[in-house]
């Protein structure tokens, strides 16, 4: 799991820290977990919104996330910070929630270690978020 711009750290830095497996499916049959990997995820069916978040001063995103499939991040916990002040008074459809999938940062898609780059890298974030995408897997 990965927590972007923990308390403590620099603001432009993502924290590694421990989680269990990156894919929410296990292998079925013979298709192997590097299969799995290179399949895209599909979010069809599923609402993407577009946010727009902007760093100032050292303030922290405050969210717990974790590469899926090493195309997107998943949000496993929203903490008091950027993203919890974007989410206030807004309604449940154009907030980021747990559960939800970052898909894109600035133009950067399909691949999470962009995604992360231009989270930790940008001051306005341009994000793309499908909702509920990992409601119930783990």
């Amino acid at each position: 799991m990965l927590c972007c711009c923990t308390d403590g750290g620099n603001a432009n830095t993502v924290e590694a820290l421990p989680a269990a497996s990156a894919l929410s499916d296990p292998p079925i049959g013979s298709t192997t977990a590097a299969e799995i990997i290179k399949q895209p995820i599909d979010t069809t069916g599923f609402q993407e919104i577009e946010v727009v978040i902007q760093k100032d001063g050292g303030q922290l995103l405050a969210v717990d996330i974790s590469a899926v499939r090493k195309q997107c991040l998943k949000v496993w916990k929203i903490k008091p910070g950027l993203v919890s002040a974007y989410n206030e008074g807004k309604p449940e459809e154009e907030q980021i929630s747990t559960g939800d999938a970052i898909m894109e940062v600035n133009g950067a898609r399909g691949n999470s270690d962009d995604i992360l780059s231009q989270i930790a890298k940008a001051d306005i974030l341009t994000m793309k978020i499908a909702k509920g995408i990992f409601i119930g897997k783990a």
